[in-house]
């Protein structure tokens, strides 16, 4: 990349008609956040980050991010705000996880059945 040719308005301005255009393409969320954190628009980066966790086309690379973000926040600012963002997040995560196990669960109860995908139709 040529940081001197970087125009993160204009990255933000595309992100934003792409989003309008799908508003369910979720691998937006991480390029939204990489811009917003380039901005220094931290609040907005982590709301994204969160999300872009949470796509399975970007949830590798954010979940780094998120990581290595928050391992820093929380190590240079111990405020009590920083913390509760923070636990905020890992929460949304945590109920993601346990959202999707269950439904893992009940499809494989569902398989073990013997029933079809037409019977719970």
């Amino acid at each position: 990349l040529y940081p001197a040719e970087l125009d993160l308005k204009k990255a933000l301005w595309y992100l934003e008609q792409g989003e309008d255009i799908d508003p369910n393409f979720c691998d937006m969320h991480h390029q939204f956040a990489m811009v917003y954190y380039s901005m220094g628009r931290v609040l907005e980066f982590e709301e994204r980050n969160v999300k872009g966790v949470l796509c399975q086309f970007s949830m590798h690379q954010a979940y780094d991010h998120f990581q290595t973000y928050w391992e820093h926040t929380l190590g240079v600012d111990r405020s009590v705000e920083t913390r509760q963002r923070y636990e905020k997040y890992r929460k949304i995560l945590n109920d993601e996880v346990m959202r999707q196990d269950e439904q893992l669960k009940r499809e494989k109860k569902g398989k073990g059945q013997g029933g079809s995908v037409e019977d719970e139709l």
